[in-house]
């Protein structure tokens, strides 16, 4: 101890350090009351908000790191410390090296507790939690324990590489793991995922594997297939827990939402009106599960294949066996020496998989983009489907940009292609890229939004989607008309709904020449009070237009805020 103040003291950084452990623990303490209350009882999925479950993970990550600061500042303090001992030097890197572990296995008692965040919130199975909770409550401090003498025993004799008490700290953990592996293969609870039965069974196989290495006396390997088997758990680890909170999150998200539009509907009902408008919110919320789940497990798939091959790649050659195999060559514009780059298997396999993926994740995108933004800036239906349109277009520019990249495809070494391209398109493709800029511009600008009623020649209708070529509107009648997007803006078109919901509906009606006018319009107006659909600002009136051949014509003129065919039916059947 005395060592280890004497080496802060003599530290520029102790100052920095103690005020960080001040702060964190300040905030820890805040954090366990926060904590403590969240997890105290059962959450209820209809009182949980999206952001209750990303504060609860961030208070216990945030409630075990002083901790792990105070392990840190202990080993800074002997490895700063004048005239250090060789023991000094062994063992303060060894006492450093737990703090990550420390705060891991901290962190893991908070997530796997009967009541912690993994049970109340995340909803995981109680008997997996304590089967989990049994092998880490062993497994944890034997890990840590036999990881400190590894890496102290490595610098206390750096020359031998550790010698018998280090390869006795990996023996050690490598037996752990294999023990661990097999009991929790045997306990049968992980046989209904095939994914995790895989990863425990690759786990046991490859802790055997670092016993056989130990007892060929290939030491330095041991400890390097350990050391990747504890990174790639950390890493899967981590990656679980954070895919299970956004599931948590988009499902909170979902059920909220979902419970909103239902009772706005249910409401609007009770009052006789129509709700076209939250019904449309409804199936956007309910497309949000099946997209939301698909998105996450890409994501979460895609993220576990990339972090177990960085953390393999070096250890076990046979990975980069792809790369060995040329298949061309380019000139690299990034060399000013005009050297040539080499395209390789490899480079081609990960340009497909990243082809895919960018599919996959635009085609599930835009649902997401779209309940987000009803959860957090309700924004309206033509302002959602904008933003999850444009995001497809990003995600699918990005993805095609990566993938060109990746096999050659320099655009500084092909602007004659490019150049031939354009005047191509300006003879052959110009309404087709005519529509799509068009298509852009009415995003951006929106003077048709998703919803509006708009008239396009001799079509009427409501505006269901708005596509990169043309635009697809539902008339009255119930069927589909596709308007080129070049139409819509070059062509006159009327929106009934831009800045006001409210479309005038007017009913023509006639009347023999001896009816009283007056009492005619009087009626007129009355009727069309009767219905619902109508709006009672600006209110209904009837006007007298013209002396007809063989009658009085008159006119009657209401508002009606939706379904403009179904009140103009009505107000005809009145």
């Amino acid at each position: 101890p005395m060592q280890a103040a004497g080496g802060l003291r003599a530290s520029p950084w102790t100052m920095n350090w103690l005020i960080a452990l001040f702060v964190v623990s300040v905030l820890a303490a805040h954090s366990r009351r926060k904590y403590e209350g969240v997890v105290s009882k059962p959450q209820p999925l209809f009182s949980l908000r999206a952001s209750h479950i990303v504060l609860t993970a961030a208070w216990a990550m945030l409630l075990v790191l002083p901790w792990a600061l105070v392990v840190q500042l202990i080993g800074k303090g002997l490895s700063n410390s004048e005239s250090p001992s060789q023991f000094q030097v062994a063992i303060a890197p060894a006492i450093a090296y737990l703090a990550p572990v420390v705060y891991v296995l901290l962190f893991l008692r908070l997530l796997l507790d009967e009541n912690g965040l993994g049970r109340r919130l995340l909803k995981w199975s109680a008997v997996v939690l304590e089967r989990l909770r049994s092998e880490v409550r062993w497994l944890g401090p034997v890990l840590a324990f036999s990881g400190f003498i590894s890496v102290f025993a490595s610098n206390l004799d750096i020359a031998a590489g550790g010698s018998a008490l280090g390869a006795l700290g990996t023996f050690v953990a490598a037996a752990a793991v294999v023990v661990a592996m097999v009991r929790l293969l045997r306990s049968r609870l992980f046989y209904d995922n095939a994914m995790v039965k895989i990863i425990i069974q690759l786990a046991a196989i490859l802790g055997v594997t670092a016993v056989i290495l130990q007892a060929q006396g290939f030491f330095i390997a041991a400890d390097v297939y350990l050391l990747s088997l504890a990174e790639s758990f950390f890493a899967i680890a981590s990656i679980k827990v954070i895919s299970d909170v956004l599931k948590r999150c988009l499902l909170v998200m979902q059920l909220r939402l979902e419970r909103i539009a239902r009772s706005e509907v249910q409401a609007l009902k009770e009052e006789g009106e129509h709700a076209l408008e939250e019904l449309d919110d409804l199936d956007y919320v309910v497309s949000l599960s099946d997209a939301g789940a698909k998105m996450v497990a890409l994501v979460q798939l895609v993220i576990s294949v990339v972090a177990l091959w960085l953390i393999w790649e070096p250890t076990l050659p046979a990975l980069n066996l792809l790369d060995t195999v040329q298949l061309w060559q380019v000139v690299d514009s990034s060399n000013a020496a005009g050297a040539l780059k080499v395209i390789s298997l490899f480079d081609v396999v990960l340009a497909v998989l990243i082809l895919l993926v960018t599919g996959l994740v635009a085609k599930h995108l835009p649902s997401i983009v779209q309940v987000v933004l009803m959860e957090w800036a309700d924004a309206d239906a033509g302002v959602r489907y904008a933003s999850g349109i444009l995001s497809q277009y990003l995600v699918v520019g990005i993805g095609l940009s990566a993938t060109l990249s990746l096999i050659g495809w320099d655009w500084s070494r092909v602007q004659w292609l490019v150049a031939a391209l354009g005047v191509g398109i300006g003879f052959g493709l110009q309404e087709i890229v005519a529509n799509f800029i068009s298509g852009l511009i009415i995003l951006f600008e929106r003077p048709i939004r998703v919803g509006d009623i708009v008239t396009v020649g001799n079509t009427s209708g409501t505006v269901k989607k708005i596509r990169s070529r043309a635009t697809i509107i539902e008339t009255f009648e119930m069927k589909e008309h596709l308007v080129p997007n070049k139409a819509l803006i070059t062509g006159e078109v009327t929106n009934w709904s831009l800045s006001e919901e409210a479309v005038r509906v007017m009913i023509s009606v006639g009347i023999a020449y001896d009816d009283d006018p007056d009492l005619a319009m009087r009626l007129l107006v009355d009727a069309a009070r009767e219905v619902d659909l109508v709006l009672d600002e600006p209110e209904p009136f009837a006007t007298f237009d013209e002396f007809g051949d063989n009658g009085l014509l008159l006119s009657l003129r209401c508002y009606v805020a939706e379904n403009r065919a179904q009140a103009w039916t009505t107000l005809r059947s009145v």
